[in-house]
């Protein structure tokens, strides 16, 4: 039993690993897609949704005038 358990673990993070179900595809502000995110934020389509930024970007967004609350919600894609 723990040999196969062992094996569905090491196959999801496999799948998580090497597929686009992790994967920035998207980032939007108040409900509106933003535009060039990948240059203004250093945040990259190429790397999973657990390697970006997410803190730097907060704390980015958190500087500028007029933001008192930044809420980072993570979605899986609609297919």
């Amino acid at each position: 039993m723990l040999v196969a358990a062992t094996i569905v673990l090491v196959g999801a993070a496999a799948a998580l690993q090497f597929t686009e179900v992790c994967r920035l595809n998207a980032v939007t502000l108040d409900g509106r897609p933003l535009q060039n995110w990948q240059g203004r934020f250093g945040l990259s389509g190429a790397r999973l949704v657990t390697d970006q930024p997410i803190d730097l970007l907060a704390t980015e967004l958190l500087g500028s005038d007029g933001v008192v609350k930044v809420d980072v919600k993570y979605d899986l894609p609609e297919r």
